[in-house]
């Protein structure tokens, strides 16, 4: 007898799966220099334990919150949530499956218009809409999973 699991099995069991920062995150720095063109920008950013960000050394406002946006990106993705929080609401629904054999998952009720790609236990493709905007993260390998 074969076993039928459903998209949202597929897609509950990699979220689950994801590397994500609990109560024990003990935050994280480092040096960040932002080439623009010719402009160079060296400064420092600070994710704290909170998870809140920070970001020094920069005078130039606009590229100083371009550089706090992405933080606040990486902070989302990386907040450990409940899957029934972050996704309870949402439809899911198996598409094709490419020569990699990842499983496509059609999301509908998602905030962003997402859909992915699971491949085993991993999501290894994310494509969001955000406004007027559409892109594609592939993840192709992962070097080693943190314990």
């Amino acid at each position: 007898m074969i076993e039928q699991t459903t998209a949202r099995d597929l897609f509950r069991t990699a979220y689950e799966n994801r590397y994500t920062w609990d109560a024990n995150f003990p935050g994280y720095s480092a040096d960040v220099q932002l080439v623009q063109g010719d402009e160079v920008y060296s400064g420092k950013i600070l994710i704290n334990r909170d998870l809140s960000v920070e970001v020094t050394g920069i005078e130039d406002e606009d590229v100083k919150q371009g550089i706090y946006t992405q933080l606040r990106d990486i902070v989302t993705h990386r907040k450990r949530s409940q899957f029934d929080q972050a996704h309870g609401k949402n439809e899911f629904n198996l598409g094709s499956t490419d020569d990699s054999g990842a499983v496509e998952i059609l999301v509908t009720g998602d905030s962003m218009g997402s859909n992915y790609k699971v491949r085993g236990m991993e999501i290894c493709q994310v494509s969001p809409v955000m406004g007027r905007m559409a892109f594609t993260i592939d993840t192709h390998e992962i070097l080693a999973k943190p314990r």
